[in-house]
Order: structure tokens, then C-alpha cells, then sequence
């Protein structure tokens, strides 16, 4: 599940409420394999603890599969820089 998935991915850095939702709806949309394996500078900003680097790397337009998603580009279009 994406609660998990986000877990996984950032192991025992501290989130925001904000930032687990933005990190839990990214891990439910585009999935875990994506951000982790897909996301080398979103993975390095967590393992630095930048929390402004891991804002900037929450921008995703497209699903797992690769399918531009109107709902994920309206969501990462507002999410702070």
C-alpha cells in the first residue's frame, strides 16, 4: 500500500503532515518502483534530509505506466516550489 511505500522510501525521516500526503499520493499514483528507482535526485534529497530538494522532485504528470494523468498534473501544479 502507498502508506508502506512511503515508509520504505524515506525510512525514519521526520514528514511533515503535508509532505506525507504529497509523498502518499505520489507513491499511490506513479508507484514505489518509480520513486525509487526512477528518482535518483527525490532519493538523494531524502537520504540529505532537503526537504526543499524533495519538494521540487514531487512533480509528476504521469502514472505508473507511463499515461499523462490530468489529475496529477493539476495536483503537482500546486504543490509549493
Amino acid at each position: 500500500n502507498a502508506e508502506k511505500g512511503v515508509r520504505t522510501l524515506v525510512g525514519k525521516l521526520d514528514l511533515s503532515q503535508n509532505e506525507y500526503y504529497a509523498m502518499t499520493d505520489n507513491v499511490y499514483n506513479v508507484g514505489i518502483g518509480t520513486l525509487s528507482k526512477k528518482s535518483p535526485l527525490l532519493n538523494k534529497a531524502i537520504a540529505d534530509g532537503a526537504y526543499g530538494a524533495m519538494s521540487k522532485q514531487l512533480i509528476y504528470t504521469k502514472d505508473a505506466n507511463g499515461t499523462r494523468q490530468d489529475g496529477l498534473a493539476t495536483r503537482s501544479a500546486g504543490r509549493p516550489q
